[in-house]
């Protein structure tokens, strides 16, 4: 190998099928575990809230309402580095191991390599950032005022309105840009032996791939913190655990377990690396007619039922990857309860992978034999 060539990772493979079911079976997933947990939501939410209290109060205190605007405006960007001990309290509760207090703060940590402590110092240099930006918005909109010299009374002058929307547009890009290298990378850094920077990759990786849905999943946040911190920042208690809780859940969904780096590849740089393809755009293949039991090609339709046993069927949105779409589209086939996914084998999943309109390769790529079978268990 020569002196140009590098030794690179292959990208990790994220899910490119994300969609809004996704989004509300994170969030439903993250309101579970707030509940069944709430102890820790609250504990790491009132150390971001105390911390806000006390910025509102001392700024405002000293009549330095300036600066507590950019501040504020910028709080939520450190909310994902708060968020690590909710991924670890959600991680936990997923395999289904006990949480304790030892290991959930140990989160913070991360895995002894120094790659989370990386990322955070990545969190606070776009949080500096934003401040030294907005403070230069104010000052080329306000520069005779001078620092200190704010009034309430400036934002409603039209200089004060432009320069709000001119910081709003500057900020919103800020936090897009941080938003797209943390949502996945935080928790991926807990949960994988990775680097950092193969981790923002992935994560840019993620929002690349589902736009729209990212960029709704990006607006949700920022309306949920932006309604919390109305009412003295009180708002964060719960809004902030929950948003944490739920994405573990999307980061679980938008990079499935089994996609793991693949073996180092020497390439030379400005080589392109290749795009992992889309599962769902593999090479077509015959795919049985729904009324057939085996297509003769390794496939087979999982026998199902007319109705639910009992006439109550199992919560399938319980199973990571399943929406209401999803949920209503499998009973429509006669699945309706979790030992019935249980049961199905490699023929079956392949079934279900090749004929699940919309949703093709979900079945296997979000492990929901594994997953019913703990559900339908209870373990």
């Amino acid at each position: 190998m020569t002196t140009t060539d590098m030794a690179v990772p292959q990208p990790i493979q994220v899910s490119r099928d994300l969609t809004e079911d996704d989004l509300r079976a994170a969030l439903a997933s993250g309101w579970d575990d707030f509940k069944a947990a709430p102890q820790f939501g609250l504990f790491f939410a009132m150390f971001y809230v105390l911390g806000g209290v006390a910025l509102y109060f001392g700024l405002f205190a000293r009549g330095e309402w300036a600066w507590f605007i950019p501040i504020a405006a910028g709080f939520p960007l450190l909310a994902p580095f708060a968020a690590v001990g909710l991924y670890q309290a959600s991680r936990l509760r997923e395999a289904g191991k006990p949480q304790n207090w030892g290991e959930i703060l140990g989160a913070i940590r991360g895995r002894g390599d120094e790659q989370l402590l990386l990322m955070a110092v990545t969190v606070l240099i776009f949080f500096g950032f934003w401040v030294i930006l907005a403070r230069g918005i104010f000052a080329i909109f306000f520069s005779r005022s001078g620092i200190g010299g704010e009034t309430m009374g400036m934002l409603l002058s039209g200089p004060g309105v432009l320069m709000v929307i001119v910081g709003s547009a500057a900020g919103a890009l800020v936090a897009l840009a941080l938003f797209t290298v943390t949502v996945a990378s935080l928790p991926m850094l807990l949960d994988r032996d990775v680097d950092f920077v193969t981790a923002m990759i992935s994560s840019a990786e993620v929002v690349r791939s589902n736009p729209q849905t990212m960029m709704k999943w990006a607006g949700v946040i920022a309306v949920a913190l932006f309604v919390a911190m109305i009412p003295v920042f009180l708002g964060l208690l719960v809004v902030l655990p929950v948003l944490g809780h739920a994405t573990w859940h999307l980061y679980r969904r938008a990079i499935p377990a089994g996609a793991e780096l693949a073996a180092h590849d020497t390439v030379h740089p400005g080589d392109d690396l290749p795009t992992p393809p889309r599962m769902a755009d593999a090479p077509p293949t015959s795919v049985p007619d729904p009324q057939d039991r085996d297509g003769g090609d390794g496939m087979t339709r999982p026998a199902g039922l007319d109705a639910p046993r009992g006439g109550q069927a199992d919560d399938l949105q319980k199973i990571t990857g399943i929406g209401p779409k999803l949920e209503a589209m499998l009973n429509g086939m006669g699945y309706f309860h979790f030992d019935q996914i249980a049961g199905w084998g490699a023929a079956e999943i392949a079934w279900l992978d090749a004929n699940l309109e919309g949703f093709k390769g979900r079945a296997s790529r979000d492990d929901w034999v594994g997953q019913a079978r703990k559900l339908s268990t209870g373990s």
